[in-house]
């Protein structure tokens, strides 16, 4: 009964991050620094990802550092492109 029970426990326990590891197989977060040429970062540039196959789109926007995250992009080739106002 003791083996039964620890073999229940480990599966409730393992199971879940088995579960959330197979999630991130189907994409990639894309990370990143918005710069200008002189190498200052740009902060609040809308940052688009859009996948050259599907024409799936994701977006979002650098934060006051300039950095970003495109999160949860599937696989395949992409266009990266940044637009600020002004």
């Amino acid at each position: 009964m003791t083996r039964r029970l620890l073999a229940i426990a480990f599966a409730l326990l393992w199971l879940p991050q088995a579960a959330a590891g197979q999630a991130r197989l189907t994409g990639a977060d894309l990370t990143g620094v918005v710069r200008d040429e002189s190498g200052a970062t740009l902060p609040g540039t809308t940052v688009t990802a859009v996948n050259l196959s599907t024409n799936v789109t994701r977006t979002t926007v650098a934060d006051q550092r300039g950095r970003y995250v495109v999160a949860g992009v599937p696989p395949g080739r992409h266009r990266v492109s940044g637009q600020l106002e002004g």
